[in-house]
């Protein structure tokens, strides 16, 4: 069971890895993940065909990638690799270090029908299931509790959680998101970097 370092909050469940994985306390409830061949097909392929280009696959909570993840992510650790030696499971996501436009379609064409592309923090690619995400991971998490769509209260600020903000019968975005978060959202809170999440849920919810 996940703990918050800060607060100590035993959530009741978790959507983690933009939706590949969700959990309701100790259970797995939903696993999205790309299989383990096609993991090692799409590698074969782009390291063929994009010459240079950064790439990390994420397995079981553990970074696998070919370049140094600290100048990506400050305090980030991974297993380097040439991705010849990667473990026999399915990946929860592949990341490539881009966000140019033209890679990013040279990389689509490698993909099957059952994965999809999706730019996070302006400089990456992410690559997953097309069943990893957000929204579906909520409505996965809200159909094991019996929720329904109207008690759900969203909130984000960057690419991947525009189709998250604009499924749940109340979205919100935080001052400080991407126009695309905006746009999908009923609401504006403040800046994340102003603890806008909790006045918005403290002046709104409690």
């Amino acid at each position: 069971m996940v703990k918050s370092k800060i607060t100590d909050i035993v959530p009741d469940a978790v959507v983690y890895h933009n939706g590949a994985i969700v959990t309701a306390g100790d259970e797995i409830i939903a696993r999205e993940g790309i299989e383990y061949e096609t993991v090692n097909k799409i590698l074969s392929r782009a390291c063929e065909t994009l010459n240079d280009l950064n790439i990390s696959v994420e397995i079981n909570d553990v970074l696998y990638a070919n370049f140094d993840v600290s100048i990506a992510w400050a305090g980030a650790v991974a297993v380097m690799e040439n991705f010849d030696g990667l473990p026999h499971f399915d990946a929860d996501k592949i990341i490539f270090a881009t966000a140019d436009k033209k890679i990013i379609g040279e990389i689509e064409n490698l993909l099957p029908e059952n994965l999809y592309t999706a730019v996070s923090e302006n400089f990456l690619c992410m690559v997953m299931n097309k069943n990893a995400k957000k929204e579906i991971g909520v409505k996965r998490v809200a159909e094991h509790f019996d929720f329904v769509n109207d008690e759900i209260v969203s909130f984000g600020d960057d690419y991947n959680d525009v189709g998250m903000i604009g499924a749940c019968g109340t979205g919100v975005a935080v001052e400080n998101a991407i126009a695309e978060a905006k746009n999908a959202a009923k609401h504006v809170c403040g800046s994340n970097e102003n603890d806008g999440v909790a006045k918005w849920i403290e002046e709104n919810i409690l």
